[in-house]
């Protein structure tokens, strides 16, 4: 049988050919699949590059950097975990060991690498220096106020009064912070604390 010469094939045009295309995608990836067409989300930016059919070639570096970013947020994720969990460690062993003392925010969100905690037998400044004598370095000020005298305002604005602020040292933990460096920093204090009471007069 000859084709009738009149009849032309069927040539979609541009339009149909992208709602063809699209609808494709959508059936091959489920019915809730939201697809957007690059043509039409560009087709108000005015551009000679590829034909007029985007606006510009893509940015590599920060396809690059974006890939990289979210690499890192998955690796600092794992950091955060095992830094809190130092920090925990750190305020268990000590609280065990010293139950007069108090952690100033325990109950409350608060960073991972910071515990803050009130000694009510003896002031931040002592409790400093001697473990500055140990090699163990803290602070009695705020992360922000390094080499400030000023009280901690951080603590001031938690409500604390300034007896409790200027008994209360930060603790710092980072990614090199090892489990046997806590526990040596609570066995430090613990004799920080029996040597305070031993000069106080107290029976220990």
């Amino acid at each position: 049988m000859q084709q009738n010469p009149s009849t032309k094939p069927f040539v979609p045009s541009e339009k149909e050919t992208r709602k063809l295309v699209i609808e494709d995608v959508c059936n091959a990836m489920g019915a809730d699949t939201v697809v957007i067409d690059p043509w039409e989300v560009h087709s108000s930016i005015k551009t000679v590059k590829e034909m007029f059919k985007r606006p510009g070639t893509e940015n590599i570096s920060a396809i690059a950097g974006f890939a990289e970013a979210i690499r890192q947020m998955q690796i600092n994720e794992s950091m955060r975990k095992k830094i809190q969990s130092l920090s925990r460690l750190f305020e268990k062993e000590l609280k065990n060991m010293i139950p007069d003392l108090e952690v100033n925010g325990e109950n409350i969100p608060r960073a991972p690498g910071y515990s803050n905690i009130y000694f009510p037998f003896m002031s931040g400044d002592s409790v400093l220096i001697n473990l500055d004598l140990n090699d163990i370095a803290v602070s009695t000020g705020s992360a922000c106020s390094s080499g400030s005298r000023k009280p901690s305002h951080v603590l001031q604005a938690m409500g604390f009064d300034n007896k409790r602020i200027n008994n209360s040292v930060r603790f710092s933990f980072g990614r090199h912070t090892t489990e046997e460096e806590i526990l040596r920093t609570v066995d430090v204090l613990k004799t920080i604390y029996q040597n305070t009471l031993k000069n106080k007069g107290y029976a220990i």
